[in-house]
């Protein structure tokens, strides 16, 4: 009698955990779902993951409340293969063993989103990212012409 529960239990947890980011994406708006695209965009036309769709997973805590220039969010591969949707799909399943991406970047172009895997995620070069973002005129194209040394 107990094993049959056991097991709806973890079958039904295991589900609600592959459908995690989900219902979060379809509540963004504005920015917040501009941001998430971009990155889904981003991360499967240049194949972090292999040949599998990465999906919105979630935004960190932290940045939807801080500047909102700065923007900082997970993605996730899925079961479903890259087909080369640039959306959010909600059709796919997270892997449960994938690493999540974590993206971040500042404005809304694309030149300024900085993707990587989790596991490869430096501390310092997150740091440095966020950094440049408040540079004043750092987002300026004649900001690329200051030789290094006389950055801060």
């Amino acid at each position: 009698m107990c094993r049959p529960l056991l097991s709806l239990m973890l079958i039904t947890g295991a589900l609600l955990i592959s459908t995690e980011g989900q219902e979060d994406y379809h509540r963004l708006s504005g920015i917040y779902k501009e941001a998430a695209d971009q990155a889904i965009q981003h991360c499967n036309q240049n194949h972090l993951q292999g040949a599998q769709h990465i999906n919105f997973l979630r935004f960190l805590q932290d940045t939807k409340k801080s500047i909102p220039f700065y923007i900082e969010l997970h993605l996730k591969a899925t079961d479903c293969s890259n087909t080369w949707k640039t959306t959010h799909q909600d059709d796919c399943k997270f892997i449960s063993q994938a690493p999540r991406i974590n993206c971040a970047f500042c404005k809304k172009r694309e030149t300024d989103l900085h993707c990587t895997t989790q596991r490869r995620t430096a501390e310092q070069e997150r740091v440095e990212f966020r950094n440049n973002c408040y540079l004043p005129g750092s987002g300026h194209p004649a900001s690329q012409l200051i030789p290094e040394f006389l950055l801060p």
